[in-house]
């Protein structure tokens, strides 16, 4: 098993005598998309500020590569690409400029920078100014800024803000490529959770500062006991209605657009066609829905 490049060690943060942070610890390994999930106001964006330096940690660590954010700050983030909240850019210079601004610090060639921008599809407006562009083309010149450096980690928090339908899913799978094939760890902090499910690998979810869980997201999505909401179409659709809520008390039963809708495991899908069968009802098609990223959250964070 690969050794993990961050580790997140019992972070705490205390704002004016209250713990908004409490108590995080978890790790992100090299090559994944990591999900950090939370309602409103959860405490990701706290987290993420001080894994990257903006705020200190009340207690508690953050350790990237080997190195602490407590201890050896410059060194941890020497390796982490960050965008927190909306890049925040020049917006009277070129996004090339903005880019050259920051490649003097990071000792990047105009080479990378060429590199760069063709990664994230901003060749044909590159050399205009920054505030000619779109909210989407920021965070395209965002992203091409954190990677200049050659990070071993991409902190992005919300960085799909702005983009369209296509730039989403540009910058999904470029994310997934960037991770697969460069074996860079990227945590992505998102509200849009049918973007998260399909570009992460796992996933930590936080509530009101504490750490709920930290899933594979295939795992957290559908595990073995995980329900499943499984359309029959029947008929005799009362009589099929009748025989399922007597042998199965605990099953959620309902009928919906003329179909015999049951909340049951994937296990239990052929042991109510057989039953069915046997009680003389007959069975025209099954449809099932696993349930989403979102209905999982939802059910994670109602509770």
């Amino acid at each position: 098993m690969k050794k993990a490049i961050v580790q997140i060690k019992d972070l705490k943060k205390v704002i004016k005598g209250k713990e908004i942070i409490k108590g995080l610890t978890f790790d992100i390994y090299p090559g994944e998309v990591f999900g950090f999930l939370g309602p409103n106001g959860a405490g990701k964006t706290t987290t993420i500020r001080m894994m990257v330096g903006l705020t200190s940690a009340s207690a508690g660590d953050a350790i990237i590569d080997g190195n602490s954010i407590q201890n050896n700050f410059e060194k941890a983030v020497s390796k982490v690409g960050a965008i927190v909240e909306n890049p925040d850019m020049y917006k009277f210079l070129s996004g090339y400029q903005n880019l050259k601004q920051y490649a003097r610090m990071v000792s990047a060639t105009d080479s990378r920078i060429d590199e760069i921008v063709k990664l994230v599809g901003l060749e044909n407006a590159i050399h205009n100014k920054v505030k000619t562009y779109s909210l989407g083309m920021r965070q395209r010149l965002g992203l091409a800024q954190a990677l200049l450096h050659h990070p071993s980690v991409l902190i992005l928090d919300e960085p799909t803000n702005g983009l369209d339908p296509a730039g989403i899913r540009e910058l999904r799978d470029y994310l997934r490529k960037l991770a697969r094939e460069e074996d860079i760890a990227v945590i992505v902090s998102s509200h849009l959770l049918s973007e998260m499910e399909l570009m992460c690998d796992r996933i930590g979810i936080v509530e009101k500062g504490k750490l709920v869980k930290v899933e594979d997201m295939n795992e957290f999505i559908h595990g073995d006991n995980q329900e499943t909401q499984v359309t029959f179409q029947v008929e005799p659709l009362d009589l099929a209605e009748r025989h399922v809520r007597e042998q199965f008390p605990n099953s959620q039963v309902a009928i919906k657009d003329n179909g015999l809708v049951l909340s049951i495991n994937r296990e239990e899908i052929s042991e109510v066609s057989s039953f069915l069968l046997h009680n003389g009802v007959r069975i025209y098609g099954i449809q099932s829905k696993a349930k989403s990223l979102e209905d999982r959250f939802l059910e994670v964070t109602s509770q």
